[in-house]
């Protein structure tokens, strides 16, 4: 069984809740909204996934900068 440190259970507790939250805002702004515009499946599965991409996508950065700031670069990519 793998055991996590306290505070990254904190973590995934509090990005999931934030998760939730966001989620139900989504979800309840494109309801009320759906008189003046049309509200589509995009726009739930966007309401469902915005976290889980937003995250993905800020970890990815930080990982490119990171390797950009320690000089690690792939093989072959350097100058010639």
């Amino acid at each position: 069984m793998l055991s996590y440190p306290l505070w990254a259970s904190a973590a995934l507790l509090a990005l999931a809740t934030l998760w939730v939250v966001g989620l139900v805002a989504l979800w309840r702004r494109q309801t009320r909204s759906r008189d003046v515009v049309t509200v589509g499946t995009a726009d739930r599965i966007m309401a469902i996934f915005w976290l889980p991409l937003y995250a993905a996508t800020l970890c990815w950065l930080c990982l490119l900068m990171i390797r950009e700031a320690m000089g690690w670069r792939r093989p072959g990519s350097g100058k010639k």
